[in-house]
């Protein structure tokens, strides 16, 4: 009987050769990177009815490590804007307990709460004055300040008699105290 596959042809071979060689590559890359961030390679050898794993292997490129050719602006561009700053890597919540100091009083308040901050680092800081069944009922709206120490008022002799929580907002983080009203 005659062939309709060529004897030379790939699907000939793997039709009728005992032992063919499988190698699987997957890359992920980035926006930004042209080249991948990470590699997995994976070879297998197959005889007519089973598998057997030959390797495998993965490799991992950090982006660091990435270099571009002179020409490559536009790649380039795509990078630097994605460029983390080192603003960015550090833990908000640690950089308010290093950089950013506070105080209020009195509490209770029956007419004036005074409020001191200090930061250390420039920041973007607000402050609002909460009450749970009017929502908020005074704020000094965020605005960037430089270092040095600030003080503000919140004038509270015509709020309720009550509980209220007084919240700072600094680098996206919230700091909440509660303030009592007599």
């Amino acid at each position: 009987p005659q062939s309709s596959v060529s004897t030379d042809s790939i699907n000939f071979r793997l039709a009728n050769d005992s032992l063919t060689l499988e190698v699987e590559t997957f890359r992920w890359y980035v926006k930004g990177y042209r080249y991948p961030i990470f590699e997995t390679v994976r070879s297998s050898v197959n005889r007519k009815s089973s598998e057997q794993e030959y390797f495998n292997v993965a490799f991992f490129y950090p982006p660091q490590d990435h270099y571009y050719l002179d020409n490559d602006s536009e790649n380039q561009a795509v990078l630097d804007s994605l460029t983390i700053t080192d603003d960015k890597l550090i833990d908000p919540k640690q950089w308010i307990k290093d950089n950013f100091r506070y105080n209020f009083n009195p509490n209770p308040v029956s007419s004036t709460l005074n409020i001191e901050y200090h930061l250390e680092q420039p920041a973007e800081v607000g402050i609002s004055l909460f009450h749970s069944t009017n929502g908020i009922v005074r704020k000094i709206p965020a605005g960037m300040k430089q270092k040095g120490t600030y003080t503000e008022t919140l004038d509270c002799s015509n709020l309720p008699i009550g509980t209220y929580v007084l919240s700072f907002q600094v680098k996206g983080e919230i700091i909440s105290n509660v303030v009592l009203k007599k």
